[in-house]
C-alpha cells in the first residue's frame, strides 16, 4: 500500500486536492488492492480452460 496516496485522501483541506485528484488516487488504491487476486483468478481460469481444449484435442486426433 501507498501510504502518501492514503495521506493525500486523508487531508483535512479539501483545497489541497481537487476532485480529479482524489478520484484517480481512490481509483488506484481500489485497483493496487483488488488486481493481484483477480488476476490470479483470471490466470487459474485461462490455465484450466487451454489445459481442458488440448486434452480435448489429443482425445479426439487419437479416437479419429
Amino acid at each position: 500500500m501507498d501510504k502518501d496516496d492514503y495521506g493525500k485522501l486523508s487531508e483535512k483541506d479539501v483545497e489541497k486536492i481537487g476532485f480529479i485528484d482524489r478520484f484517480i488516487i481512490t481509483t488506484n488504491v481500489v485497483n493496487k488492492r483488488y488486481e493481484q487476486s483477480i488476476i490470479r483468478s483470471d490466470a487459474l481460469i485461462y490455465t484450466f480452460f487451454i489445459t481442458l481444449i488440448l486434452v480435448i484435442m489429443l482425445v479426439t486426433k487419437h479416437l479419429l
